[in-house]
């Protein structure tokens, strides 16, 4: 097993405070979201009793009972069609969720996660796109979807034009109803693994960063990472990062190491274990990196491969997210392409086709409150 697995065991220091920065233009999703973080910090968590879903025809109506509002960050997911919400701060106390009526559900579950500080509830509704909205009113979340015709989405299209479904710049027009989260791995007293030549993972994942915001910026696609520069950050500022809503999909940027094995090398992508999304985006980014650097694949892999409980900034996200390992630090020839900032560039261009990628083969829409 390679190093990486072990290093990423967060270690407990005393650390600056860091204030997560965005890039990108202003979000006013995003700034409801961090509101919210704000509005619950530090209060008891809302006891939830009850959750019933009922069903009629294309309309669909989600009612949570608490016994105080708390913050919900709300995600649609896709393939299959699927409304994720999470209260926190929060913890259930009911019987299981009833749902009622035909409609267009298929199934509610309900898990309580992050030791009892978050509830989450995912409704399974019928595979074509659902529209949401939803809000507390006084003790009670409610939220509506409304399954759209197929006829009409199948047949939707502009004078003269092609559907928008088929058009061939659409994962492009995705992409920039998108945030996307770059977290560059290590910093400050955090070097991560070292080359024999001395090179730092944490300047790789920086540079590597780095670019890749410039890319997606230059083509109008707004992103936020978790640092940008030089600095380490606690355990508790990354999962804030990736489970506080900011993102619609996360890429967590890393170099692998491997001891004794200096010829090894190769490009690896990891999704949390049981993550169909996460998965999904780890494949496409997996081929087309591969592509981008010529070195070879080592698969889409699940993280708990590595640990049971799989590696924290990724079992933590609400939304698909993955690491990738951008080659072995520990071989002297990929450690070369790693100080280069051409190979740099090379990672960052696949990772952007791979996000492409992804959105054409299943786009992800994500609205937060």
């Amino acid at each position: 097993m390679s190093n990486c697995c072990r290093r990423y065991i967060p270690l407990t220091h005393a650390a600056v405070v860091v204030s997560l920065v965005s890039l990108s233009t202003p979000n006013p999703a995003a700034a409801r979201s961090r509101a919210a973080a704000t509005r619950f910090a530090g209060t008891r968590p809302a006891r939830i009793d009850a959750v019933r879903v009922d069903g009629h025809g294309r309309t669909t109506t989600v009612r949570v009972r608490a016994t105080r509002p708390c913050r919900v960050v709300r995600t649609r997911l896709r393939q299959p069609e699927r409304l994720v919400l999470d209260f926190s701060p929060a913890r259930w106390g009911g019987d299981r969720p009833t749902h009622h009526g035909k409609g267009s559900v298929r199934a509610v579950r309900i898990a309580q996660h992050d030791g009892g500080r978050r509830v989450r509830l995912v409704v399974d509704t019928e595979p074509h796109p659902t529209r949401w909205n939803g809000r507390f009113r006084g003790g009670e979340w409610v939220g509506r979807g409304r399954t759209q015709d197929p006829a009409q989405e199948a047949c939707r299209t502009r004078p003269g034009r092609e559907p928008e479904l088929m058009s061939s710049d659409h994962p492009l027009r995705a992409l920039r109803r998108m945030v996307i989260g770059i977290d560059p791995g290590h910093g400050g007293d955090d070097p991560g693994a070292i080359s024999g030549s001395g090179l730092e993972e944490k300047k790789v994942t920086l540079g590597i960063a780095r670019q890749l915001r410039r890319l997606l910026k230059r083509q109008g696609i707004r992103t936020v990472m978790t640092r940008t520069d030089d600095r380490r950050l606690r355990r508790e500022s990354r999962i804030a990062f990736v489970s506080g809503g900011r993102a619609n999909l996360i890429v967590s940027i890393h170099c692998d190491a491997l001891d004794g094995s200096p010829h090894c090398t190769g490009i690896t992508t990891y999704y949390h274990g049981g993550s169909r999304r996460s998965q999904e985006l780890a494949e496409a980014l997996q081929r087309r990196l591969t592509v981008a650097t010529g070195l070879p694949n080592r698969g889409a892999r699940p993280d708990t491969t590595c640990y049971d409980s799989g590696f924290y900034v990724l079992r933590n996200a609400t939304c698909p997210a993955v690491l990738v390992e951008t080659g072995y630090i520990s071989c002297a020839p990929t450690a070369a392409r790693l100080r280069d900032p051409g190979y740099r560039l090379q990672v960052a261009q696949g990772i952007v086709e791979g996000l492409k990628r992804y959105v054409r083969a299943a786009p992800v829409r994500t609205a937060r409150r």
